[in-house]
């Protein structure tokens, strides 16, 4: 009778376990600006790098005039001016105003959103940290030196989650199973 219970207290605790997330956001508030860009370039944004490592999920972007075969990356700094992308996706045409896509990319902490576009422009204010730029389209670069503007903020912003650090059970966290590192309960 004790092993019968016992197993019945282990599936409930079980499902009480919670995959443990938390939001990351990138990039700079979207909104109208005084400025804008230039099209057929990669911008990269150091305003506000990632504060975490997971899945950038949504972009929002704010189009001065409608940009075309528009793509949005992350990167990360290998040295100086020198920027290799971590993960990108085409999100294609961007209307005049406020847009928001939903995306799918890899980001770890402390990497920044840029964007690129064959036509159009986004805009951006001369405040801020600054922004990376390079001629062409540069969302796949690897170890790559680009120019640098600082006072510069993009109207580029991403949120996301985390990958999940571990499991919550019954309000203790556990990180590995076997020793193995979860990341995901039932398939989730």
């Amino acid at each position: 009778m004790k092993k019968i219970l016992l197993i019945i207290a282990i599936t409930l605790c079980i499902f009480q376990m919670v995959v443990l997330a938390e939001a990351i956001d990138i990039g700079s508030p979207v909104i109208d600006r005084g400025n804008n860009s230039i099209a057929n370039y990669t911008y990269i944004d150091v305003n506000n790098p990632a504060n975490g490592s997971g899945k950038i999920t949504s972009v929002e972007i704010y189009a001065h005039s409608a940009m075309s075969s528009c793509v949005v990356a992350t990167f990360y700094v290998v040295s100086g001016n020198n920027l290799t992308a971590r993960d990108h996706e085409l999100i294609g045409d961007v209307a005049v105003g406020y847009n928001q896509f939903d995306i799918n990319i890899n980001v770890e902490a402390e990497d920044c959103i840029g964007i690129y576009n064959t036509t159009g422009t986004i805009d951006y204010d001369v405040t801020g940290d600054g922004f990376w730029y390079k001629s062409g389209d540069n969302t796949t670069c690897v170890d790559t030196t680009f120019s640098f503007l600082t006072s510069r903020m993009l109207s580029l912003y991403g949120t996301g989650t985390t990958v999940a650090a571990g499991i919550k059970w019954n309000g203790v966290t556990i990180t590995k199973w076997n020793g193995q590192v979860i990341t995901k309960i039932n398939g989730k």
